[in-house]
C-alpha cells in the first residue's frame, strides 16, 4: 500500500514538473512573440538590416511554435507567420526604394 502511495507521489510530482515547464515554455515564447509586436509600429524607420534580424527572431520563433503540442500552436503560429510578412513586406518595400533611388 505505501509503495502504491508513493509511486502515485512520484507520477503526481512528474506531472506537475512536465506541466510547469511546458508553461514556462509557452510563457517564453508569449514573451518573444510580445517584443517581436512591438517593433511593428517602428517598421518603417528600421534599417534592412535591422529587419531581417526581426524576420530571423520570427523564423525561429514559428520553428519553437511547431514543437508546441497544444492548441495555441495554430493560433500562434498565425500570428507569427503575419508578423514575419509585415516585416518582409517592409523590407522588400526598403529595397525597392533603394534600388530606384540608385538608378535615379
Amino acid at each position: 500500500m505505501k509503495v502504491c502511495r508513493i509511486g502515485l507521489i512520484v507520477l503526481f510530482v512528474a506531472l506537475l514538473m512536465n506541466v510547469a515547464t511546458a508553461g514556462a515554455l509557452e510563457q517564453d515564447l508569449a514573451d518573444e512573440f510580445a517584443a517581436l509586436s512591438r517593433q511593428t509600429r517602428q517598421a518603417m524607420d528600421l534599417s534592412p538590416v535591422e529587419l531581417e534580424a526581426l524576420v530571423e527572431r520570427c523564423n525561429l520563433l514559428k520553428e519553437q511554435i511547431e514543437n508546441l503540442q497544444t492548441r495555441e500552436k495554430k493560433i500562434m503560429g498565425k500570428r507569427v507567420r503575419r508578423l514575419c510578412g509585415l516585416f518582409l513586406y517592409v523590407l522588400d518595400s526598403k529595397q525597392g526604394t533603394e534600388k530606384k533611388t540608385a538608378t535615379d
